[in-house]
């Protein structure tokens, strides 16, 4: 752990130490087309569009997002050269350019699709020089045969979720039935939920889960380990996943209570609303989303960025179960560090000062959360504990039960009278459960451990018989 000296001599080392490469910087702030913004303006909402950015017109609705970033890439390729290099046509593209463009193109070698390789070290192989304009003397390469180079052999990306619902493999969880379909309400959605583990890359695996409505998933997998995941239209579901993942989306979901394990890079919500979020990551950020709760442990200052804010709020990571420490270290997370109360705002109508507060879940309306599943691990507790005032309010209704429970077991009341009160409380329980929507909460998870006790028993059924039926040797 790090001291700061009196001298700040540590502090002036540690900035010191920080960088960032320049030229890879300066392209992401073109894939942002901050040299469109007028930063003299109010009007800075396209400061906050995700790229690839182009006018609505110019957009087909029907374009998928990979679609939309090949041709963003394929159509700006020179100008993103351009910008990153003076002089392209004369004196050559110099490496440091191709590495640059590293952020948005990386692509495989020969007939081993299974090797991830940057730009930089695909245009420097001894094959490709001749076709990438590559001279050894000056270490460049000739603009226009490197450009033409790319543009031939560039694809869209076979690691995105395009590609993983269209030729990757499909998932089947327990409790995944479409129960969309037992309320004659809601028109039956079609679910897809699929990987593209089988490709075999470790640091590229996706698991996209889109469209799962009204359903209570829970999931402690291999193929979720270490993968990025994408939830995208989830509606009215109760979703726990316990893994520690690379990344999370969360892209145009409602109504749904998401319990995730340790993210080690990530996690974004985007274009959501009535969202309840328990995570610990590396980083937050929520864009254009209302009603947001978060129950977050993360050591850097959550992101809000967009137009479109209403009742977000942040809070202290609320949970924990007993393979939490375990998937921290893993993910590179510590306990000893929660910023979860310092927002960072890039939302151009909102200051800072007047809306920090307004962020914080009030102590009265923070409530611990109890994981409904049983594993077995070391943590016991939740990681770096709660903030005093919130621990405050917990005790007190901790200490307001305890009370209520010494005056009845002191009232001395008859059998009659006992059963009297439990039918009185349990008329007022349930009247609180309709009212705050845990009701469906509990029905869906009742549901789901009645399908996984089904699927149990059926292996079991299975076993037996297969043993019954095997030939004496």
């Amino acid at each position: 752990m790090l001291t700061l000296g009196d001298n700040g001599e540590l502090t002036d080392l540690t900035r010191k130490a920080q960088s960032v490469y320049l030229l890879r910087f300066v392209l992401l702030l073109f894939l942002q087309h901050i040299h469109k913004v007028n930063l003299c303006t109010s009007s800075t909402s396209s400061l906050w569009e995700e790229w690839p950015v182009e006018t609505k017109r110019d957009l087909s609705p029907i374009m998928s997002e990979e679609r939309k970033q090949l041709n963003f890439v394929w159509s700006r390729l020179e100008e993103m050269i351009e910008i990153l290099q003076d002089n392209c046509d004369d004196i050559g593209v110099e490496e440091e350019v191709v590495e640059a463009l590293g952020l948005v193109i990386e692509g495989s070698s020969g007939f081993d699709n299974r090797s991830v390789l940057p730009l930089k070290e695909l245009t420097s192989q001894n094959a490709n020089h001749a076709a990438t304009g590559y001279l050894k003397a000056t270490q460049s390469y000739c603009f226009k045969k490197l450009t033409n180079w790319i543009k031939v052999h560039l694809g869209s990306n076979p690691f995105g979720v395009q590609f993983c619902l269209t030729q990757g493999c499909s998932l089947s969880w327990p409790g995944q039935e479409k129960r969309a379909q037992e309320d004659k309400a809601t028109p039956p959605r079609t679910s897809f939920m699929a990987t593209n583990i089988h490709l075999n890359v470790r640091t590229k695996k996706l698991v996209v889960l889109s469209q799962i409505c009204k359903q209570t998933l829970a999931r402690n997998s291999k193929t979720l380990h270490g993968s990025t995941l994408k939830l995208h239209r989830c509606h009215y579901c109760y979703l726990y996943l316990f893994p520690p993942f690379r990344a999370v989306t969360v892209n145009s979901c409602k109504g749904t209570t998401l319990v995730l394990g340790p993210v080690a890079t990530t996690l974004h919500v985007t274009n959501s609303k009535n969202l309840t979020v328990i995570a610990v990551a590396r980083r937050i950020c929520v864009s254009n989303s209302s009603n947001i709760k978060l129950f977050i442990l993360t050591p850097t200052r959550p992101l809000i960025l967009g137009v479109k804010h209403q009742g977000v709020w942040l809070a202290p990571y609320n949970t924990h179960y007993p393979l939490l420490e375990q998937q921290m270290l893993e993910a590179g997370i510590g306990s000893h560090c929660n910023r979860w109360s310092e927002p960072l705002f890039l939302v151009h109508e909102m200051k800072e000062e007047s809306s920090v507060t307004k962020l914080l879940l009030p102590p009265s309306e923070f409530y611990l959360f109890t994981v409904p599943f049983e594993m077995d691990g070391p943590t016991k507790s939740i990681p770096g504990g709660i903030p005093p005032h919130y621990e405050e309010v917990r005790k007190s209704r901790e200490d307001t039960l305890k009370d209520w429970q010494a005056k009845v077991q002191n009232a001395s009341l008859t059998a009659e009278q006992q059963q009297q009160l439990q039918a009185l409380v349990q008329e007022k329980f349930q009247v609180w459960l309709s009212a705050t929507g845990h009701q469906r909460e509990l029905e869906s998870l009742g549901h789901y451990m009645k399908h996984c006790q089904g699927r149990k028993k059926e292996k079991k059924r299975r076993k037996e018989n297969s043993t019954a039926e095997a030939p004496l040797l």
